[in-house]
């Protein structure tokens, strides 16, 4: 129950997984949680009803409301983002985890080392644009590809 994702409000979702028992804690206590102590946090026989408790408390914020409560503390509480959301989330601007290339949002590339870089990735190809390349890699003739082409199994 406390390393999963639950519903809010709002029809989003948090993601909630403080693991160790000061952090567990925490998150009970700012999302109004009856305190649990840490013997009980690791008794599988409870965590169904922990489960249906925390997804009860959950639904009765929307998920930015569970974000500003959780800010700045070590709850491991955070917002499970919509890819719209991605981009723009502070998190990942100040870590630059996403580039546009020719206006195509994509992971940045990793890992970053301080002397090398690992440059930028290349646009992304349209749907079959390769397809001729690698079917002709792979040994088929242009007569054949025209086939596949014409059956529809190519773009």
């Amino acid at each position: 129950p406390f390393y999963r994702c639950y519903e809010t409000k709002d029809g989003k979702a948090i993601s909630v997984a403080p693991i160790e028992p000061q952090f567990f804690a925490e998150m009970c206590e700012k999302a109004g949680l009856p305190r649990i102590a840490p013997e009980q946090q690791m008794d599988k026989r409870l965590w169904p009803e922990q489960a249906e408790q925390f997804a009860k408390i959950f639904v009765t914020k929307t998920r930015d409301e569970w974000v500003e409560i959780f800010e700045g503390g070590d709850a491991c509480v955070a917002p499970v983002l919509t890819f719209d959301e991605i981009e723009t989330h502070p998190h990942n601007i100040a870590r630059e985890i996403f580039i546009r290339e020719d206006g195509v949002m994509q992971a940045a590339p990793a890992p970053r080392f301080s002397r090398t870089s690992p440059g930028r990735p290349e646009t992304p190809h349209g749907k079959g644009a390769d397809s001729v390349a690698v079917l002709s890699a792979s040994g088929y003739s242009v007569e054949e590809i025209e086939v596949l082409r014409r059956e529809g199994a190519v773009l």
